[in-house]
Parts: structure tokens; C-alpha cells; sequence
């Protein structure tokens, strides 16, 4: 099944499915940004349409975030189901590197979502951050937990259903000056999401 394709008019994405990781100092000032200022202002009304967005947000975070490493295409439709077309052109771009990640990594992960932060909607586009926490197991290395991480989701209400149009990782607690609250090594595959060096 083919996702929907997004409106011919968006604006041009800045970051490719594949590229999950940014540049270090622009994540800590994304996260400043994404967080703290929907956190004060744009956390929505919390009536239905903002709930559905909510929902959609954090079953997208779970599906994206949690995998087997043994059963790569069964991940790919879950997430692909949950994105606009835009989004699945782009992650067609990245496959290679990401079943060769899964393949050869043979990783798995759990992810779980603890809060889901909205921007103000405009025009059926809306901004998301979403906090979770996540287990990591299998493969040579050994498991490591992530803690209080966020995922930033650009999302587009496509024929009543709220899509994720992309995704950016951006920052850890501890990038934003808390105490560290993960045990996950930073350049560990996987801490911010499959990481595919090929996309």
C-alpha cells in the first residue's frame, strides 16, 4: 500500500530520511527551540483534532524507533503506513543503507513514548517533539538503554489522517544541559534511530 502523497506545494524538505543524526551544536539549539518553546506556547487545545495528532505522533515514534533486526521489511511498512509520500520517496533513497544496518547489525529496539509536545497547526501542517525512551539489544555490542531523547516530526493532515513528513533527532537531555540520564554510548548504531550511513 502506497502512501499518500503530500501537497505539491510544501516546502522543500531540509533533512533526508536517512540523515537521522544532526550536527551537534545545531541540536542543542533545535532542541532549545522545539521543546521548550511549544512546551510554554503552542502545546495545542487538547481537544480532539490535537489528541489524534498526539496519537499519531507517538504510534509513528514507536513503530520508527522499535525493530527487529531480523525482519527489516515488515519495519518498512509499518512506518511507511504512518508517512506521506514525500517521506517514502525519501526513505526509498536511504533502503539500502538502512536493510544493510539491519541485516548486518541484527539489532533489536523497544522505543516508548512519554510525552508528545504540539506546535500550532497551520494550513494542516503542524511541528511535533516527542520525549521517549528506548532499549537497544542483540548483536556484537552489548545493550544500552536511552533515556528522556527527542524526536522532532514534521507532520501533514492528509485526507483526515495526520502523516509524518519528516524526522529529525534532535538532542538528549544532557545536550540540554540536565544531568545525563542515558546509559547508551553516543556513537552506539541505532541511539537516535537506525542509523544509515548509505542515506
Amino acid at each position: 500500500m502506497t502512501a499518500p502523497e503530500a501537497p505539491a506545494d510544501r516546502s522543500r524538505r531540509t533533512v533526508p530520511a536517512g540523515a537521522f543524526v544532526v550536527a551537534v551544536m545545531v541540536a542543542a539549539a533545535l532542541a532549545i527551540l522545539a521543546v521548550f518553546a511549544l512546551d510554554s506556547g503552542g502545546d495545542g487545545d487538547g481537544g480532539p483534532s490535537d489528541q489524534e495528532l498526539r496519537l499519531a505522533a507517538g504510534r509513528f515514534t514507536e513503530e520508527f524507533l522499535t525493530y527487529d533486526g531480523g525482519d527489516f521489511d515488515a519495519w518498512k511498512a509499518d512506518v511507511l503506513a504512518l508517512s506521506t509520500g514525500g517521506f517514502a520517496e525519501e526513505f526509498e533513497q536511504a533502503e539500502r543503507g538502512l536493510r544493510v544496518f539491519f541485516e548486518e547489525g541484527a539489532r533489536d529496539a523497544v522505543a516508548q513514548v512519554n510525552e508528545v509536545f504540539v506546535g500550532q497547526e497551520d494550513r494542516g501542517a503542524v511541528e511535533v517533539v516527542v520525549v521517549y525512551d528506548r532499549d537497544v539489544s542483540g548483536g556484537e555490542e552489548e545493550a544500552y538503554t536511552e533515556t528522556d531523547r527527542y524526536l522532532q516530526l514534521s507532520m501533514l493532515r492528509i485526507d483526515g489522517q495526520w502523516l509524518v513528513d519528516n524526522v529529525t533527532d534532535i538532542a538528549t537531555a544532557s545536550d540540554l544541559g540536565a544531568p545525563p540520564t542515558s546509559t547508551a554510548r553516543p556513537e552506539a548504531p541505532g541511539t537516535s534511530a537506525p542509523d544509515a550511513s548509505g542515506g
